[in-house]
């Protein structure tokens, strides 16, 4: 009978140790059907019986505790009531992969079955050990095995010094101490329960999420610093309810208070929360009164674990949420996992090797089967009986075992060493960090397993603010009572400065605040301008902190800094006031309430008392679209609209301001409803409807323009990535003209461009006009028109019903192949990621990267093959789910076109050459079975083999994988070209594998029958004394040793002193290895390698195998050198050619003549096509076509009829290419000429082929549509 104590008390010590919320649990069904009746032994008796079952369920699944708990509609935390709030998590966070409990089995899980290739080499290792089976009956068979051992030990060092690190910071963080109301006092975070009451002292850390009840600052506010959580330094308002910070405002009133929160289910969403309390009332002597009230809770209310207090004493808070269901833990999400392509190469290629191998031994067992009744004859054998159907059987497993080493041991763990050495290199290049920031930041890779993946990247996706431009806003111009005011700093004759507005100001200072009612001219002119700076300063969520802005948005402190400069100084914020110093004068504005900007609303509005009129005011900023469908129906909006126009073809980022004056009764009634839609079941879309009723009939006051500067050198990274091929998708939320203005400032849209802007409102509409430029630009191309001179740019209305249709989808996409750069405006996070993976879908060969500094490129990132993140000023959320971070967007073009490159080309020749020493050591194992009569006896001895694969030929292996660069750095940035033939994975083609593949066959004949040849089946020494076997073996094994090294050394691309150094070590290994396996230590004391007791000394002692060693090296080394030097002086590619480059000393400059401002911004704007929003919606308007082409292209000397023929042509070679058509021809009147040939290059005069290969835009052979 089990003992319910016993069993738990055996067990408490797995409970405490809480498992990784990224590390996920084992799906078994069995451990489910436990795992439900321990619950439902739980639910029924809430007993010791029922927590065994549970806490059996976690040991079994190894990580119970993070399967993700039941959904919650919303969690009731009672105050004062451990009990009712027990069955809530404990505050123990640990971020580890393994504990005392399911290490083992959890490390042995991963190495064998998510790794089958060690279960491969166990496997044979197994075999091995069975006398019936294994070819070697000495110690030699567990080689193998120690093989295996060597392996996993590598991978279990690894694991445990990355846990311990986890373990270290886990058992750091939850002995942090706190301060916890009542009997508690002073606790560690782990102790921490739901229901708690924490008082959080300043330059604490939250230790959970706690609902702020009272705070020690008079008006109720609490600034935390969310840099643990978002990166963000500036400081975070929040507040306590008034009413509440009543009642909680002495220790001893949150002990004795009586009630409870309804709070939402806990979520990842660290900006959103809901929730309500609610209080019992208490009467004069302090009992209950029997009436409750419920107060709504939001985010402002709510300290988030893992922020700090800032200029506050102290805080009561209650905790809501502990431990995993914390948001911050919540947050922790395991990153998508990302699979190289190298990686799904070499899975694919290693079916080659196993194919072979079944071919080889089913061959060889069959041969076995044919000639064991002529072994068996042979009485010096005694192998009687040994012809069973039993014995025939296993001879499969005999062979199985000789020839495993076909599948290379050392692959995945040479990839994964190779891999250590680059990060290493990468992370340590000083020419990648950003001394700018303080302090610097240094390029990271925060995945390993996709370095190779830079070096075939074909599509980089990047975000505009904050990445490509610095975040660092200045207030360049603003447009107010029908003016423009651009920065004092900058004025130009245009425009006034805002200096004149502030003198204008100060001027009318004592008249400014009784200026009222309908007037005009002047007056009016200071009413908008007044009312313009009040908003500034007013409507934002600004903190001063020492005299100093902090503000969540760069926007909103520039905004502010410029208000100031004005004369509206924003001086201080409270939950129930704002002051101002106004022109001198301080003046206090009663803040009635605040409804926050977020991506979907794109606004943000402040509710305040005016105290000169005391009427409330509602300021309101936002986008233009949302601020225009919201402003009163007789405001003149025309002006401000022709401003934005400006502002935004300027490239400044544009919002719009605006406000509206209501009586105290309708807020009172508004403010009502806002607080019963706060406890609404559908409380957003409630709230929603409220938002609009108050932000309605507005009064727009006009625009202002604010500049986010370019970082350093990015119209050179995106010139040099251009000459790379990898397009460059440009995807910003920002408006259509910011965002050509920036292709434009960028480099990205040049002079001569042929740009097609995409704006429409349907699907069919946005259908057409792609097809629209499926025939402008096939006319273009065909005319001789280079696809690098052709832009796209579409609009988030029209990417809407794009991404909703597959076909449409395929179209945008077989555009963005043939465009030099696809620029989308007006994207929201969730687009573009819907982009990224439109690409992925549509285009299978597409490698993508994304790169972003915010918390909105999170998933832009995450969707890529790469994702790289901009340590920049909005925080740290894209670094935190990024492969790799980067300080600035200049360091993309290093990391790319230099370690990317270096990375993929080493890894690849590393991955062919460990196939190709495999094969030619392994070919003659297959030789040899026909001179041991099929019997399975391998040629040489397991000690032999291993050391081949961990000691002989692994060290240059590395070491190539970590130094060998074909191109220096300061080349593969001078020419970018070069990338485009590793873009096009040459290194690891299928014809270079099988090239590396036979020559691995053909070298190891030749080795094997010089061999045979030269000494026949066995050595004899000059004194008559036979080698025997095994040193024929060492004999075959030493060439196979030399040629393997002589082929590295040609294929070696640059050469140093560690790289000759271990050369020559490695060259060395087996003539310092062989002689000691054939000591009398090892081979007699020991009992390791009895078959090579003194094998070693004789086979090496004769001349004659000195020569013979050199014959075979030269024969078969010199065809392979012989190749590679016709291939680079009579057939060189773009690489070669700069290889010569480096060794003359020559650059770019020296060869290429390149105008100075190729990276200015250029002078004459490219060509914008756009459909008229007045022409009729057809899906071809090439009406206007001609007179355009030829204005911009050229005139032409085409007749009207041949011009309609040529636009026919177009239009419908875009179809064929849509509908995969091989090729049609249309005579003058467009009908079809079935006389011509489909697939001809010649045309006749009068016709025109129209080319509908389905590669368009990717074949770049065609001559037709590409320049060669």
């Amino acid at each position: 009978m089990l003992d319910p104590d016993v069993a738990e008390d055996f067990l408490e010590e797995y409970s405490s140790g809480n498992l990784s919320s990224r590390d996920g649990w084992a799906p078994v069904d069995k451990v489910d059907l436990f795992f439900d009746k321990a619950e439902d032994a739980v639910g029924r008796q809430n007993g010791r019986i029922g927590r065994f079952f549970s806490k059996c369920a976690d040991l079994l699944t190894f990580n119970r505790r993070n399967r993700p708990a039941p959904p919650e509609e919303s969690r009731k935390v009672v105050l004062n009531d451990p009990e009712a709030n027990k069955r809530f998590r404990t505050n123990y966070v640990s971020t580890a992969k393994y504990n005392y409990w399911n290490a083992l089995p959890k490390f042995l899980y991963e190495q064998f079955v998510l790794r089958l290739a060690n279960v491969y080499f166990l496997f044979v290792g197994i075999l091995y050990c069975i006398d019936s089976i294994s070819p070697v009956l000495t110690s030699s068979r567990y080689g193998q095995l120690i093989s295996v051992a060597f392996i996993v030990t590598v991978s279990l060092i690894k694991e445990i010094v990355e846990d311990t690190r986890r373990h270290v910071e886990d058992r750091r963080i939850n002995r942090l101490g706190t301060f916890a109301l009542g009997p508690k006092g002073q606790i560690s975070w782990a102790e921490v329960k739901v229901g708690d009451i924490l008082k959080i002292s300043k330059n604490d850390a939250v230790p959970a999420d706690v609902i702020l009840l009272h705070s020690s600052s008079e008006d109720g506010l609490a600034f935390v610093e969310t840099k643990q959580l978002d990166g963000e330094s500036n400081l975070k308002v929040k507040a306590s309810l008034p009413d509440i910070s009543e009642q909680f405002s002495e220790p001893e009133d949150g002990l004795t208070a009586e009630g409870f929160v309804e709070s939402e289910p806990p979520n990842p969403r660290l900006h959103h929360y809901y929730g309500s309390i609610t209080l019992v009332g208490k009467n004069e002597e302090g009992g209950p009164t029997g009436g409750a009230t419920t107060y709504p809770l939001n985010s402002d209310n709510l300290l988030v674990r893992g922020c700090r207090l800032k200029q506050t004493n102290y805080v009561y808070a209650l905790v809501v949420n502990t431990g995993l269901d914390t948001k911050l833990m919540r947050n922790m999400k395991p990153k998508p996992k990302k699979v190289s392509s190298t990686e799904s190469k070499v899975n694919f290629l290693l079916i080659f090797p196993i194919c072979l191998q079944v071919i080889i031994v089913t061959t060889l067992t069959i041969l076995n089967a044919v000639n064991c009744a002529d072994t068996q004859s042979a009485w010096y054998l005694e192998l009687e009986d040994s012809c069973t159907p039993l014995d025939k059987f296993l001879r499969f497993f005999t062979f199985f075992c000789t020839f495993a080493n076909l599948i290379p041991i050392s692959l995945y763990v040479s990839i994964e060493v190779i891999r250590g050495f680059q990060v290493y290199f990468i992370t340590g290049d000083r020419k990648t960090i950003a001394f700018e920031h303080k302090p610097p930041v240094r390029l990271e890779v925060r995945t390993s397993s996709l370095t190779d993946e830079l070096g075939i990247l074909t599509h980089l996706f990047s975000d505009k603010t904050g990445t490509l431009t610095a975040n660092d806003m200045v207030f360049k111009k603003c447009f107010v009572a029908g003016e423009t005011y651009q920065d004092a700093d900058e004025p130009d004759g245009s425009n006034t400065g805002v200096k004149e507005m502030s003198a204008r100001l100060w001027e009318a200072r004592d008249e400014l605040q009784h200026l009222r009612g309908n007037v005009s001219g002047e007056v009016r002119d200071l009413m908008q301008l007044r009312d313009f700076n009040y908003l500034l300063a007013i409507c934002h969520s600004v903190v001063r902190d020492d005299g100093l802005y902090q503000a969540s948005s760069p926007d909103e402190g520039a905004l502010v800094e410029t208000a100031r400069k004005v004369g509206f100084e924003f001086v201080q914020r409270s939950n129930k006031m704002i002051t101002l110093n106004v022109l001198g004068k301080l003046e206090e504005w009663p803040l009635l309430g605040v409804v926050e900007f977020n991506s979907k609303r794109k606004r943000m509005t402040v509710v305040a008392q005016s105290p000169h009129t005391g009427r409330v005011v509602v300021f309101c900023k936002g986008a233009d679209t949302v601020i225009f469908s919201r402003i009163a129906a007789h405001e003149n909006a025309l002006p401000t609209t022709e401003a934005l126009d400006q502002f935004a073809r300027e490239g400044l980022r544009t919002l719009c301001l605006a406000y509206r004056e209501i009586s105290e009764g309708f807020f009172a009634d508004w403010s009502r409803r806002w607080a019963e839609a706060q406890l609404d079941p559908n409380r957003e879309e409630a709230c929603e409807v409220l938002s609009d009723e108050i932000e309605s009939e507005l009064t727009l006051l006009g625009c202002t323009g604010i500049e986010d500067r370019l970082q350093d050198e990015v119209p050179g990274t995106l010139k040099d990535l251009e000459r790379a091929n990898v397009k460059v998708w440009v995807l910003t939320g920002d408006k259509q003209e910011t965002a050509i203005n920036i292709g434009l400032t960028c480099g990205l849209l040049q002079d001569g461009m042929d740009v097609v802007v995409i704006n429409e409102t349907t699907l069919e509409d946005a259908e057409a006009q792609l097809d629209k430029a499926f025939g402008r630009w096939s006319y273009l191309l065909r005319d001789g028109k280079d696809s690098r001179h052709m832009g796209l740019v579409v609009d988030g209305g029209t990417l809407e019903y794009v991404l909703n249709s597959p076909e449409a989808e395929r179209k945008l996409v077989l555009l963005g192949k043939v465009a030099k750069t696809v620029i989308g405006c007006r994207v929201s996070p969730k687009q573009k990621a819907d982009i990224v993976e439109m690409v992925r879908k549509h285009d299978p060969k597409a490698i993508t990267a994304a790169v972003g500094d915010g918390a909105n490129d999170v998933a832009m990132i995450q969707a890529a093959h790469v994702g790289i993140g901009i340590v920049g000023v909005e925080g740290l959320e894209a670094k935190l789910v990024s492969d790799f971070s980067v300080g600035q967007f200049r360091f993309l073009r290093r990391l790319i076109l230099v370690h990317g490159r270096w990375c993929y080309k080493r890894l690849c020749k590393v991955i062919c050459y460990i196939m190709y020493k495999n094969l030619l050591l392994v070919s003659n194992e297959f030789y040899f079975a026909f001179f041991n009569a099929f019997s399975g006896q391998p040629l040489f001895d397991p000690w032999v083999t291993a050391a081949y694969n961990v000691l002989v030929t692994s060290i240059p292996i590395v070491i190539i994988g970590a130094y060998d660069a074909d191109v220096a750095a300061r080349y593969a940035l001078e020419f970018p070209e070069v990338y485009r033939r590793t873009q096009q994975r040459t290194a690891l083609r299928n014809t270079v594998f099988l090239k590396w593949v036979l020559s691995g066959v053909w070298q190891g004949t030749v080795i094997f029958w010089f061999t045979q040849v030269v000494f026949g089946e066995t050595l004899i020494h000059a004194d008559g004394q036979v080698g025997g076997l095994y040193s024929f073996g060492v004999l075959v094994f030493t060439e196979v040793v030399l040629v393997a090294h002589g082929v590295l050394f040609v294929y070696q691309s640059s050469w140093n002193s560690l790289l000759i150094f271990v050369a020559a070590l490695s060259l060395c290994m087996w003539f310092w290895i062989g002689p000691v396996y054939s000591s009398q230590l090892l081979a007699f004391d020991l009992g390791m390698t009895r078959n090579l007791l003194g094998v070693v000394p004789f086979a090496w002692s004769q001349g004659t195998t000195w020569l013979l060693f050199l014959a075979t090296t030269i024969f078969c080394v010199v065809p392979g050198y012989t190749a590679k030097y016709v291939d680079r002086n009579y057939r060189p590619t773009g690489k070669n050619l700069v290889q010569e480059l480096m060794k003359r000393g020559l650059t770019r400059k020296d060869i290429l003549e390149e105008p100075e401002d190729d990276l200015r911004k250029p002078h004459q704007l490219p060509h914008f096509s756009r459909r008229d929003m007045e022409m009729p919606m057809t899906s071809y308007a090439f009406d206007a076509l001609k007179d355009t082409v030829d204005k911009d292209y050229g005139s032409r000397t085409l007749g009207a009829s041949n011009f309609s023929v040529q636009v026919e042509n177009a239009r419908r070679k875009s179809d064929s290419y849509l509908d995969g058509d091989r090729g049609m021809y249309f005579d003058r009147d467009g009908v079809i000429d079935e006389r011509m040939p489909r697939n001809s290059n010649e045309g006749r005069r009068g016709h025109r082929r129209v080319h509908t290969d389905n590669s368009w835009g990717h074949n770049i052979s065609d001559e037709e549509i590409w320049e060669s």
